[in-house]
């Protein structure tokens, strides 16, 4: 539906990836408390001010589109102002995302099964296997 909606209203950019993907880290909150909850408050606040960032510049394109005679230059100013905060908010989320993504280990073999299937990757019914010996999880 959501997808549909972006589809038939002009100017809506889908941004329902974000809208999924925040609910696994309100997950991993959830689940581990202890451990989690400022790691997820901080993905929390990044996706949020993702989501204000393209608030802004939904509404600075709109008023450039067409802006009244008088506001021209200051139609143009907000939005290379709310390009600036959108570039920022997904710069900010790219470069923690490198900062926090796995090095070589599950993550990165998952990755290279994912072109390459080994042993126990990609097959129905057999669990990948770890270097020591233990089934996957």
């Amino acid at each position: 539906m959501y997808e549909s909606a972006g589809k038939k209203a002009d100017g809506l950019v889908n941004l329902y990836c974000w809208a999924h993907i925040r609910r696994y880290f309100v997950r991993a909150g959830d689940a581990n408390p202890a451990q989690l909850t400022y790691w997820t408050q901080a993905w929390l606040d990044r996706i949020r001010d993702l989501y204000r960032a393209h608030d802004e510049l939904t509404a600075a394109w709109q008023e450039a589109a067409a802006p009244a005679p008088q506001q021209e230059a200051a139609a143009a100013a907000r939005l290379e102002k709310a390009g600036r905060a959108w570039d920022g908010a997904l710069a900010v989320i790219d470069e923690t995302r490198k900062k926090q993504a796995p090095g070589p280990g599950p993550g990165r073999a998952r990755e290279e099964g994912a072109r390459h299937p080994g042993p126990g990757m990609g097959r129905a019914g057999r669990a990948p296997r770890l270097p020591d010996g233990e089934p996957g999880q």
